[in-house]
């Protein structure tokens, strides 16, 4: 059982790598909605199944995508990616609210605003005051 435990984790790994680098190959190219775009979101899934709650990359990674990818597959993709990824934290309530408000896209804006409630820590109504605050001063 040992070695298929250290079998099944080296293929988690060798599925991220490709899964990272897939999507570097991707965000290389014209972007947009181009056909980049499938290869991005399908990394990006890859990421999110075969990560851990709160790895910091895959964190990082969705949170890029979803505010600075072209395509708005992509971004809705990220933002359900941000919250199964990002454990309960002000910063993933901060980071879904922001891009509620700048991101102008509808599907977008759906994914958002579903991943939210998953986002909220358990303190969420001390988070929806401060988020709240810091949209007054947007």
């Amino acid at each position: 059982a040992r070695k298929e435990g250290g079998s099944a984790e080296g293929a988690r790994e060798e599925a991220l790598q490709l899964a990272y680098s897939a999507l570097e190959t991707a965000s290389r190219g014209e972007g947009g909605d181009g056909p980049e775009r499938f290869i991005r979101r399908a990394a990006l899934l890859l990421i999110t199944a075969a990560s851990d709650e709160g790895d910091p990359d895959a964190v990082e990674t969705a949170r890029q995508l979803l505010i600075a990818d072209p395509s708005p597959q992509v971004r809705s993709a990220a933002a359900s990616a941000y919250a199964i990824l990002s454990p309960s934290s002000e910063a993933a309530v901060f980071v879904l609210c922001d891009a509620l408000l700048t991101d102008e896209d509808p599907a977008v804006l759906a994914a958002c605003a579903s991943a939210l409630p998953g986002a909220m820590p358990a303190e969420r109504d001390r988070v929806a005051l401060l988020s709240l605050q810091s949209l007054e001063g947007a």
